[in-house]
């Protein structure tokens, strides 16, 4: 544990299961991912919402980034109007891509900094 910082909690992404010591899980020559499957998923969801209401192909994308394995998040409620619908992808991208750097621009493109 030479290479822990007392009090310090490094992100576990992208970091191999069952490392003990941060400094060599940090050396390793990992491929960083720039652009995920869900991130697309989740594009063309939000794209689609705001093109045509939350049809049956929204919900396909959002459910398939959910019940993925090692995820199995129950789908969502059927029936959703355009905003409700708008609300619960900002949540999902919120959720979905914590401590990966989109927030910022996500905020940036829906125009609410001040209100997520």
């Amino acid at each position: 544990m030479d290479g822990w910082i007392e009090g310090y909690y490094p992100p576990r992404k992208w970091l191999p299961p069952g490392l003990e010591d941060p400094t060599t899980g940090t050396l390793v020559d990992n491929d960083f991912v720039l652009l995920r499957f869900a991130d697309i998923k989740l594009m063309y969801a939000e794209a689609q919402n705001e093109a045509v209401g939350a049809d049956a192909s929204v919900y396909k994308q959002i459910n398939e980034v959910r019940d993925r394995p090692g995820v199995k998040m129950p789908g969502l409620p059927a029936g959703l109007n355009q905003a409700q619908m708008r609300d619960r992808i900002r949540h999902e991208r919120r959720v979905e891509f914590a401590l990966e750097g989109q927030r910022y621009f996500d905020l940036r493109r829906w125009g609410s900094p001040r209100k997520s």
